[in-house]
């Protein structure tokens, strides 16, 4: 037996790559839906030389900004040098690279200084803090930062040790992979969080998969057709609730990508526990979690849309009114009810949110996954008991 954790994630993300399956330092602000990094720290050569690498790895992929600053200027929000330059870019991600300090004693309550403004920041940026090698009182300073980034001062923060990991692209990959917290329990989280061995491991312990999509189904996704079939960049943003998050984490863009090897995903999740479209369809939501970044396919789903479609059809709106992208409307997957049990099924399934969520994407042009009825006939046909999944 596997956990449900691996097991309903495979399931769900199965049924997305299915649906995939018939297709072949700046001046301005950022593009849209470039990443935004803010570089704060030293202006010394290591410092420097890790922010080159640091820019020539992620290419077009980041905007990284530089901000020079000491760590004891950077702790005191009053002064103008850091404070306006951040709050105007509204990073993704802030790495703090400082030189090391004449006062060691002050290390970590300044550290904590710099971070509690960064989260107050709108965009509620994953903080990466560094380590530094080959300088005087390095190895104090490093203990000091080693001790502030384990000491559970706030979630966001990353600790890039260069003194135990090799720097080849490590700093990159943890700014590709980074979570924002941007309000109220809400995270956005860029990347895959499994490995295309880890995926293949987990479906060879399960019963396999079947789902043939229905002959019209990438009707109204023609961006992301296009992608497929061409080859390119095809950026994905998954909205909803820890149902999406899971989703997400079955790392299903992985297979589509190993199947359609010219094209590159890149996938955001934009997820809030218990939360739908009710609550993302407040002012200025929609942009952050959605529109920031620049998506070619934005796909809305899980549990927690109050099984009303209205709250969904607004923030669909929203959507279209500033984007030409895709968007692909989900239910939720089946729940415990155990579908071969026939009544409690067809009672499940008779209820008209799943059937108001397909005429609202018919009306609006948007593509559907009933992934109820996916989720209930692998269940029905795995062989299995429904406790088997939990």
């Amino acid at each position: 037996m596997i956990s449900s954790f691996g097991l309903s994630n495979s399931v769900r993300g199965s049924a997305l790559l299915c649906l995939f399956a018939a297709c072949a330092s700046m001046a301005k602000s950022p593009a849209p839906g470039v990443l935004r990094v803010a570089w704060l720290g030293a202006d010394d050569a290591p410092s420097s030389l890790r922010l080159r690498e640091l820019r020539h790895t992620l290419g077009k992929q980041a905007a990284v900004r530089s901000i020079a600053s000491t760590l004891e200027l950077a702790a005191a929000p009053d002064k103008p040098v850091v404070w306006p330059a951040l709050k105007a870019l509204e990073p993704h991600v802030v790495i703090l690279d400082f030189a090391v300090p004449p006062d060691l004693g002050k290390v970590v309550p300044n550290y904590q200084a710099v971070v509690k403004n960064l989260l107050a920041l709108p965009s509620g940026p994953e903080v990466i803090v560094c380590t530094r090698t080959g300088k005087p009182g390095a190895a104090a300073f490093n203990e000091a930062v080693r001790k502030f980034a384990k000491s559970g001062f706030a979630e966001n923060i990353q600790l890039a040790d260069f003194e135990s990991v090799a720097a080849d692209g490590a700093l990159a990959r943890m700014v590709l992979n980074c979570t924002q917290r941007p309000e109220d329990g809400a995270t956005i989280h860029r990347g895959s969080q499994r490995t295309l061995e880890e995926i293949d491991r987990i479906y060879a312990s399960m019963p396999p998969v079947s789902y043939v999509a229905p002959a019209d189904h990438l009707r109204w996704l023609p961006r992301t057709v296009r992608v497929l079939r061409q080859g390119g960049t095809l950026r994905v943003v998954m909205l909803g609730d820890s149902i999406i998050n899971d989703t997400s984490r079955s790392s299903w863009e992985l297979l589509v990508e190993r199947d359609y090897p010219k094209v590159h995903i890149v996938k955001i999740t934009s997820v809030r526990g218990s939360t739908g479209c009710q609550w993302y369809k407040q002012p200025g939501r929609v942009h952050r979690f959605v529109l920031d970044h620049a998506p070619d396919l934005v796909i809305i789903g899980g549990i927690s849309q109050g099984e009303t479609v209205d709250s969904i059809r607004d923030v669909l709106q929203q959507i279209r009114s500033r984007s030409k992208a895709d968007i692909l409307l989900m239910t939720g997957p089946f729940g415990g009810i155990d579908p071969r049990q026939r009544a409690s099924w067809e009672a499940t399934r008779a209820k008209p949110y799943g059937t108001e969520l397909r005429k609202l994407a018919e009306r609006n042009k948007a593509g559907f996954l009933d992934l109820q009825a996916v989720w209930g006939k692998y269940v029905a046909d795995s062989g299995q008991e429904v406790k088997w999944f939990m």
